[in-house]
């Protein structure tokens, strides 16, 4: 009797069994398919209702991947019943194979500048904004024109230059001018020379430079430097009527400071060239040839006083593979010759010098590669000059009176 009791209450719950199999294999599925997904949240609960078991909870940064987890879980959740069942008889269930039903994907963030950059894998496209620099050094020429040194300079300046007598930005390929560069035309005034006012014309430079290999000095003395050129003086087959200049020094230099910038000065009524590689000067701007070859900065000192630029005034020059030269102007005044022809050919010398080689000693070497000959020079001819009051400026300033690319036929 027992035993016939025993096998009614064994047969009962082995039905029992086969039902909760037969829901879990064949129902739950289906039953799951059903649970709207409209809000993860009650999706979570009615899962949890069949099953007995609670969602990991969700933090509110994944709240926009609610409802793919809600169905992900839920078949997860279906799985680990179908183990538990299995491992009651001593089945053994295959893991369940990753499928698009099953699986979450998290969409892939949009690359950004910053993340591109954290991770190292892509360099940033956006122009970058030029800040200050407070070291003044910069070996890619990106910010010279806003080192410390050359914003110095220019804060220091007591007048301010009208817009319209600026320098453009876009005035020459290769030329930031700084804002106390005047464009204007340049007049000698009847005070300062012994015949009328006249505005000083720099003639473009020629094509053929080889005529100016010589110096525009008096070689009546002698030529042991520039071989050649004293017979051509007495031949008078030089481009110039008259000595124009004189020749104090020069030197290939460039600054060898730490951050690049150095001091330098010119003194009253002297030319002084400086030519390189790259140039920067407080008083004029930032150079570089956009062709790779050499640049020049000329200048004229038409006034009667010096003018110093140095680290400690916060006022220094950047040159890069460089060469500076020096010398007296004879007569700024244009009693004796024509002042803009003169400085052509001092201009068109050193244009001769960058370009072609200048025998047993050339200095400037390095400044548009290892052979020391440019094909493109970026150019600029300043005149620093007396007050203008008729231009509102009343303080000695720098004015822009030449400029250009030359290259070499």
């Amino acid at each position: 009797m027992n035993l016939k009791r025993f096998g009614i209450w064994f047969g009962v719950i082995l039905v029992i069994i086969i039902v909760i199999v037969f829901v879990i294999y064949v129902l739950a599925p289906w039953i799951t398919s059903l649970i709207p997904v409209t809000k993860a949240d009650d999706a979570g609960a009615q899962v949890t209702a069949i099953f007995g078991t609670a969602f990991a909870r969700q933090t509110d940064e994944a709240k926009s991947t609610k409802e793919a987890n809600a169905t992900a879980t839920g078949q997860a959740m279906v799985e680990n019943a179908k183990a538990t069942v299995a491992s009651m008889f001593g089945e053994t269930l295959p893991a369940p194979t990753a499928t698009p039903e099953n699986t979450v994907s998290v969409p892939t963030p949009t690359p950004t500048i910053q993340t591109a950059i954290a991770s190292g894998t892509s360099e940033p496209t956006a122009t970058p904004r030029v800040e200050s620099n407070t070291t003044g050094s910069d070996p890619e020429g990106t910010d010279l024109i806003n080192s410390k040194y050359m914003v110095a300079y220019q804060d220091s300046r007591e007048y301010k230059v009208p817009a319209d007598l600026q320098v453009p930005g876009d005035l020459l390929d290769g030329f930031t001018p700084v804002s106390s560069l005047v464009l204007t035309d340049l007049i000698l005034p009847k005070d300062a020379q012994p015949i009328p006012s006249y505005q000083v014309v720099v003639p473009a430079a020629p094509s053929d430079v080889i005529p100016f290999s010589c110096f525009p000095q008096d070689y009546k003395e002698g030529d042991s430097f520039n071989r050649g050129c004293k017979e051509l003086q007495l031949q008078g087959a030089l481009p110039w009527e008259k000595p124009v200049a004189g020749y104090n020094d020069g030197e290939n230099w460039s600054c060898d400071s730490t951050d690049g910038w150095c001091a330098d000065d010119i003194q009253a009524l002297d030319w002084r060239v400086i030519t390189g590689y790259e140039v920067c000067h407080p008083a004029v701007g930032c150079l570089k040839d956009p062709d790779g070859g050499a640049v020049m900065i000329l200048f004229i000192n038409f006034h009667d006083s010096d003018e110093i630029w140095n680290v400690r005034t916060d006022s220094a020059i950047y040159v890069d593979a460089g060469f500076i030269g020096y010398g007296r102007f004879w007569d700024l005044s244009g009693g004796t010759y024509n002042v803009g022809k003169g400085i052509a050919a001092l201009r068109n010398h050193y244009f001769y010098n960058l370009s072609y080689d200048v025998g047993r000693d050339n200095r400037y070497s390095g400044q548009c590669g290892t052979s020391g000959l440019c094909q493109t020079i970026t150019y600029v001819t300043v005149a620093r000059v007396w007050d203008r009051p008729e231009l509102g400026i009343n303080y000695s300033h720098f004015e822009l009176i030449d400029f250009g690319q030359w290259r070499r036929p």
